[in-house]
């Protein structure tokens, strides 16, 4: 679980950690200045909430990402 750049984290540890579930919160995706830009945890249960009004992570951000969750 994770909210903004603990969101970011959270997604990056789970390549390493492998847990069943991810919840993230209003993450902080494909912000300038971040390493990573491609995400591919391997959670079985995905969660993304997001704000529509959020003026520093713009909900557009991590849609490229939540797109492309597998169901389970």
């Amino acid at each position: 679980m994770g909210s903004s750049m603990g969101a970011y984290v959270a997604t990056v540890a789970a390549e390493t950690i492998k847990p069943s579930g991810l919840f993230l919160l209003a993450p902080a995706f494909y912000l300038p200045g971040y390493l990573r830009t491609e995400f591919d945890p391997p959670a079985k249960y995905t969660r993304v909430i997001h704000g529509w009004r959020d003026d520093i992570v713009r909900p557009n951000m991590p849609g490229g990402f939540a797109k492309n969750i597998k169901s389970a």
